[in-house]
């Protein structure tokens, strides 16, 4: 689950290879009922927030928000204040590059629902996979008072 850790060079390659795979899963989990309309990215961190933004969601016009604390999510902190909040019963996709990070932490995890097994979308370099996408369907929001780390 670290494919590509320490690889600098994955930070510039592959997404828009993804956000056209992701847009595929988007699409057919919406049809499928797998997901709810207008389900939202979220992010714990201001990078991979950044680049699912820049090639996910500005393109295909799906709301993204950091969530955690300034530390973590910098600039995101501003940029979450004009878009949309997470409502009550919404659905979203956590995503994380294998190289970065990991999975929800369970305190983001306890704000939905249910959460499914995640969905992995690999990488290849010259055939051989270099990184995992990581996809992670989150089920029925369940908000919660305003607070620092919370969406």
């Amino acid at each position: 689950m670290q494919l590509g850790k320490g690889d600098i060079t994955l930070d510039m390659v592959g997404w828009k290879d993804f956000a056209i795979k992701f847009d595929s899963l988007y699409r057919s989990d919406k049809k499928e009922g797998r997901m709810k309309p207008g389900a939202t990215i979220i992010s714990d961190y201001w990078f991979p927030a950044g680049h699912l933004d820049h090639y996910i969601g500005q393109p295909f016009h799906i709301n993204l928000r950091a969530i955690g604390p300034l530390n973590d999510i910098h600039h995101f902190a501003w940029l979450n204040q004009r878009r949309p909040l997470l409502k009550n019963g919404d659905d979203a996709y956590f995503i994380y590059p294998s190289n970065y990070y990991g999975p929800p932490k369970d305190s983001l995890i306890n704000c939905f629902r249910a959460v499914d097994d995640p969905v992995i979308i690999p990488q290849f370099r010259m055939s051989k996979p270099v990184r995992n996408f990581v996809i992670c369907r989150m089920h029925g929001f369940i908000a919660s008072p305003p607070g620092p780390a919370l969406p």
